[in-house]
């Protein structure tokens, strides 16, 4: 489910986990990520991601914690912060030139590298600049504004780096690659209880796992 502050209300997630449950599914939340401005108007505020995610912590065995903001306050062992740009990205459509782009993140559909998948190797797309700039962010997250010596930074690194490139852009009319995450729990403070350092249900490889900033549970 892709999570909004129409659906992410604490009834929407009971009945959500109560369906999982029935059909032995797992519950996969990607919360909104405002890819044009009008989408601001249903991105989650703080106060409702943070509820929201307590309970389906309650509701569920965790199965993958993506959501770096979540990683952090969960102090969970297992935190790799922002997968795009390492262990996620997007293939484009065929352009009209007849090239297939890479993006190193889903949901920055314009920030690609100009290289062609069609015609040059895997190896020097994921080279390319737009790919490392992920990388290097992901390495050095003491450079993410704001976030410098910060008691989390090793589970959260700045965030999601989507997120907060597109809430910058959205709300300032400025990009950077180095903003920080509109969720940062430094910042926010949610006053809800989180299960420190959760066991990962791991007995399968789901292909989202380390796979976009996601969250994967498992209602018990």
């Amino acid at each position: 489910m892709a999570a909004m502050n129409w659906n992410f209300s604490i009834g929407h997630i009971e009945a959500l986990a109560k369906l999982a449950k029935s059909h032995d599914a797992n519950v996969r939340i990607n919360p909104i990520k405002p890819t044009e401005p009008a989408h601001m108007r249903i991105a989650l505020p703080p106060s409702m991601y943070y509820a929201g995610f307590a309970r389906l912590m309650e509701l569920c065995d965790p199965v993958d914690l993506g959501e770096p903001p979540i990683a952090a306050v969960t102090n969970t062992s297992e935190a790799r912060r922002c997968p795009c740009g390492r262990t996620s990205f997007r293939i484009h459509s065929i352009s009209p030139d007849g090239k297939v782009h890479v993006s190193p993140c889903v949901y920055l559909h314009d920030y690609k590298s100009e290289f062609d998948l069609l015609t040059n190797e895997l190896s020097e797309i994921i080279s390319s600049p737009q790919f490392r700039v992920f990388r290097q962010r992901n390495a050095n997250p003491d450079i993410v504004e704001g976030c410098s010596g910060c008691s989390l930074l090793a589970k959260c690194g700045g965030g999601c780096v989507a997120r907060s490139y597109l809430y910058r852009r959205h709300m300032t009319g400025g990009t950077t690659m180095l903003a920080r995450d509109p969720y940062c729990p430094a910042e926010q403070r949610p006053q809800q209880a989180f299960p420190q350092s959760p066991a990962l249900k791991r007995e399968e490889r789901l292909v989202h796992m380390d796979y976009l900033c996601t969250w994967i549970g498992q209602p018990h």
